[in-house]
Protein backbone atom coordinates (compact mmCIF):
# COMPACT_ATOMS: atom_id res chain seq x y z
CA UNK A 1 0.00 0.00 0.00
CA UNK A 2 1.20 3.52 -0.60
CA UNK A 3 -0.24 6.80 -0.19
CA UNK A 4 -0.76 9.36 -2.97
CA UNK A 5 -0.58 12.62 -2.45
CA UNK A 6 -2.02 15.44 -4.39
CA UNK A 7 0.29 16.15 -6.58
CA UNK A 8 0.23 12.61 -8.52
CA UNK A 9 -2.99 13.05 -8.82
CA UNK A 10 -2.74 16.01 -10.22
CA UNK A 11 -0.31 14.77 -13.03
CA UNK A 12 -2.59 11.51 -13.26
CA UNK A 13 -5.46 13.42 -14.36
CA UNK A 14 -3.87 16.10 -16.81
CA UNK A 15 -2.61 12.88 -18.15
CA UNK A 16 0.78 13.41 -17.77
CA UNK A 17 3.14 10.65 -18.09
CA UNK A 18 5.53 10.19 -15.46
CA UNK A 19 7.45 7.63 -13.50
CA UNK A 20 5.11 8.05 -10.49
CA UNK A 21 2.42 8.28 -12.69
CA UNK A 22 3.29 5.26 -14.27
CA UNK A 23 3.86 3.87 -10.77
CA UNK A 24 0.66 5.10 -9.49
CA UNK A 25 -1.49 3.44 -12.40
CA UNK A 26 0.69 -0.18 -11.46
CA UNK A 27 -0.70 0.72 -7.63
CA UNK A 28 -4.39 0.96 -8.91
CA UNK A 29 -3.85 -2.38 -10.78
CA UNK A 30 -3.12 -4.09 -7.68
CA UNK A 31 -5.52 -1.75 -5.37
CA UNK A 32 -2.50 -0.51 -3.60
CA UNK A 33 -3.50 3.39 -3.80
CA UNK A 34 -4.75 4.45 -1.12
CA UNK A 35 -5.94 8.44 -0.24
CA UNK A 36 -6.80 10.27 3.28
CA UNK A 37 -9.41 12.92 3.75
CA UNK A 38 -6.76 15.76 3.11
CA UNK A 39 -5.97 14.73 0.06
CA UNK A 40 -9.82 13.83 -0.89
CA UNK A 41 -10.05 17.39 0.22
CA UNK A 42 -7.77 18.90 -1.92
CA UNK A 43 -8.44 17.20 -4.84
CA UNK A 44 -12.05 18.02 -5.09
CA UNK A 45 -11.62 21.45 -4.28
CA UNK A 46 -9.79 21.64 -7.56
CA UNK A 47 -12.48 20.63 -9.62
CA UNK A 48 -12.96 22.96 -12.73
CA UNK A 49 -17.20 22.51 -12.50
CA UNK A 50 -19.67 20.95 -10.44
CA UNK A 51 -19.92 17.76 -13.07
CA UNK A 52 -16.01 17.20 -12.23
CA UNK A 53 -16.62 17.97 -8.73
CA UNK A 54 -19.09 14.97 -8.89
CA UNK A 55 -16.73 13.09 -10.85
CA UNK A 56 -14.07 13.83 -8.19
CA UNK A 57 -16.00 12.71 -5.32
CA UNK A 58 -17.33 9.70 -7.23
CA UNK A 59 -13.96 8.56 -8.12
CA UNK A 60 -11.86 8.96 -5.49
CA UNK A 61 -14.85 7.74 -2.94
CA UNK A 62 -13.95 4.12 -4.30
CA UNK A 63 -9.83 4.42 -3.34
CA UNK A 64 -9.10 3.06 0.25
CA UNK A 65 -8.72 5.74 2.69
CA UNK A 66 -5.61 5.37 5.72
CA UNK A 67 -7.29 7.01 8.46
CA UNK A 68 -5.24 9.06 11.20
CA UNK A 69 -5.94 8.45 15.39
CA UNK A 70 -8.78 9.72 17.15
CA UNK A 71 -5.55 12.27 18.85
CA UNK A 72 -3.41 12.83 15.78
CA UNK A 73 -3.73 16.67 16.85
CA UNK A 74 -0.90 15.86 19.72
CA UNK A 75 1.57 14.43 17.62
CA UNK A 76 0.77 16.55 14.86
CA UNK A 77 1.41 19.71 17.15
CA UNK A 78 4.77 17.76 18.39
CA UNK A 79 5.30 17.90 14.43
CA UNK A 80 4.69 20.56 13.67
CA UNK A 81 6.41 22.61 16.39
CA UNK A 82 9.78 20.84 15.57
CA UNK A 83 9.52 21.28 11.84
CA UNK A 84 9.31 24.79 12.54
CA UNK A 85 11.88 25.32 15.69
CA UNK A 86 14.12 23.11 12.07
CA UNK A 87 13.20 25.86 10.12
CA UNK A 88 10.64 24.39 8.07
CA UNK A 89 7.18 25.80 7.79
CA UNK A 90 4.87 23.15 8.10
CA UNK A 91 1.35 23.89 6.12
CA UNK A 92 -1.16 21.68 7.78
CA UNK A 93 -2.25 19.78 4.73
CA UNK A 94 1.10 18.57 4.17
CA UNK A 95 1.20 17.72 8.11
CA UNK A 96 -1.62 15.71 8.22
CA UNK A 97 -0.47 13.95 4.66
CA UNK A 98 2.47 12.80 6.21
CA UNK A 99 1.53 12.11 9.41
CA UNK A 100 -0.82 9.65 7.94
CA UNK A 101 1.40 7.71 5.79
CA UNK A 102 4.09 7.16 9.25
CA UNK A 103 1.37 6.53 11.11
CA UNK A 104 -0.01 4.04 8.65
CA UNK A 105 3.62 2.70 8.15
CA UNK A 106 3.35 3.23 4.22
CA UNK A 107 5.72 5.35 1.86
CA UNK A 108 3.95 8.20 0.64
CA UNK A 109 4.24 8.47 -3.42
CA UNK A 110 4.68 12.15 -4.17
CA UNK A 111 6.28 15.11 -6.00
CA UNK A 112 6.24 17.31 -3.68
CA UNK A 113 9.61 18.76 -2.49
CA UNK A 114 8.04 19.68 0.80
CA UNK A 115 7.86 16.26 2.23
CA UNK A 116 11.73 16.67 2.20
CA UNK A 117 11.84 17.91 5.69
CA UNK A 118 9.54 14.89 6.60
CA UNK A 119 11.60 12.54 5.36
CA UNK A 120 14.71 14.09 6.61
CA UNK A 121 13.21 14.31 10.56
CA UNK A 122 10.93 11.72 10.68
CA UNK A 123 12.02 8.93 8.10
CA UNK A 124 8.91 9.41 6.37
CA UNK A 125 9.29 6.78 3.58
CA UNK A 126 9.10 9.18 0.27
CA UNK A 127 8.75 8.05 -3.59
Amino acid sequence: MHLVDTSVWIDFLRGKETPRVGLLESLLESGDAAICETIFYEICIGAASPRQFRNYRERFSGIPFLRLPQNWHLQGAEMGYRLRSEGYKPYLSDLTIALTAILNQVPLLTADKDFEAYRRLYDLAVE
